[in-house]
């Protein structure tokens, strides 16, 4: 529809220009007129949000591949992981917000965006997907703090799929609820906001409970937990092994984990991308309800910068999941598949990864490169066989201490026989070959 047939340079008629201005009786207009700037913002909205569901589109399609792969080589699971669950959930809540922003298109062709059911869908849609994105990423973030300072939870999937279904359960009641409550023709649940339909000013608190809450919650966990993490991760901050509230920073050697520079940008990427896609666009916001209590709004510009970087969430989750934790959802190698380690390995020999040892056949790499589950369960299972092994030291000097003095020296006779002996044939797994004395 061109814009000449407008006043004001779009495209509505005087008397829906008329009634898209607030004023003291009508303070939150049901209609809003796009200026030509505005429909470019949205244009660009819509092409960020159409990138982000493209891209779990095709995550999902290549998740179906892998199904099919791993059905010919017998016993195979989804969800070996809980964070398989919560990524799968994310990933989910993904296609529903980028949806939201997505039916954007129908506005960006009116010009014009106004009530109606067109309007209700997309507000609920996107109200039901930003608040759940949000709340499977404090999850996740959770997951990590769990099983890495408690050492806790590691493989619980009917905790995770718990989680989960209270976000689904919390979504579901909180949009139901609330569009069933609030469904006063006169005072409209789902409004213009104003360049796409959300959840009226009128009703600021559930534009707070329902989204905002959330959406700062995860951010400021995130930070919270993760540079935490990051710091325990490169020897910075040790955590006592039972009370896990009480650390202290130090300096140590950081934790020889394969990989270790791989797991640190793992680590950091998630607070960083998070914070990039939701601060700009809390800022606005926040600057919003100052103009808004002033009768002013913010310019038009920002804020379709702003959502558009937020529109990438799926992006960013997609490209996250595949640069930082490429082995979960049945990404990772193929049983049965020999792979390059193996065969440059072929006599079998210790890899250090601890498979099967009570994993549910989940094998957990942390010398071996090209099997590697998750880069976070990684460290925790690092750490743990690192406190073993330190247990069993205190353990072995407590009993030599015990020992009288002759029989030491037995001991140390006997081994530095041993060792004498077996010294001809010492295997070194490192460089594969036998070396001699």
């Amino acid at each position: 529809m061109p814009f000449a047939e407008g006043v004001f340079g779009t495209t509505c008629t005087a008397e829906e220009y008329a009634a898209s201005l607030p004023t003291k009786d009508n303070p939150y207009p049901n209609i809003t007129c796009l200026s030509r700037g505005q429909n470019i913002g949205l244009a660009f909205l819509v092409q960020a949000s159409f990138l982000s569901l493209l891209s779990v589109f095709v995550i999902y399609g290549l998740i179906i591949r892998n199904i099919q792969r791993h059905r010919r080589f017998g016993k195979w699971s989804l969800f070996r992981l809980p964070t398989d669950i919560y990524m799968f959930a994310l990933l989910s809540l993904d296609i529903i917000q980028a949806m939201g922003q997505v039916l954007s298109i129908r506005w960006a062709y009116m010009g014009k965006v106004e009530t109606g059911g067109y309007c209700t869908t997309q507000g609920l849609f996107q109200q039901f997907g930003e608040a759940g994105v949000a709340a499977c990423t404090l999850a996740i973030t959770m997951h990590t703090f769990i099983s890495v300072f408690w050492r806790k939870g590691v493989h619980n999937r009917r905790a995770a799929l718990i989680v989960v279904g209270a976000i689904l359960l919390f979504c579901s009641l909180f949009v139901g609820i609330g569009a069933g409550v609030h469904n006063d023709s006169d005072a409209p649940y789902i409004t213009p906001t104003p360049y796409w339909c959300w959840i009226s000013a009128r009703y600021s608190g559930e534009r707070l409970g329902g989204e905002y809450v959330w959406l700062w919650l995860a951010l400021f966990s995130s930070f919270l937990v993760y540079i935490p993490l990051f710091l325990w991760s490169e020897g910075y901050l040790a955590v006592d092994a039972i009370s896990w509230w009480r650390f202290h920073l130090t300096y140590r050697h950081k934790l020889e984990v394969h990989g270790g520079r791989r797991r640190t940008v793992a680590i950091l990427a998630y607070p960083v991308t998070y914070s990039l896609l939701v601060c700009p666009v809390s800022v606005i916001r926040w600057i919003g309800f100052g103009l808004e209590a002033r009768g002013q709004s913010i310019p038009s510009v920002a804020t379709f910068i702003s959502i558009s970087i937020f529109a990438l969430s799926g992006l960013s989750n997609v490209l996250l999941l595949v640069t930082t934790r490429p082995n979960l959802l049945l990404f990772g190698s193929v049983p049965g598949v020999q792979t390059d380690y193996e065969s440059s390995n072929p006599s079998g020999g210790d890899t250090g990864s601890g498979a099967g040892a009570g994993m549910d056949g989940v094998t957990i790499g942390i010398t071996q490169e090209t099997i590697v589950d998750d880069p976070i369960e990684d460290m925790v299972h690092f750490h743990t066989r690192s406190e073993s092994r330190a247990s069993s030291s205190t353990m072995v000097s407590v009993v030599q201490l015990a020992m009288p003095a002759t029989m030491l020296k037995e001991s140390d006779s006997m081994s530095h026989m041993t060792q004498h002996s077996e010294s001809p044939s010492t295997y070194t797994a490192s460089e594969g070959h036998s070396t001699g004395p």
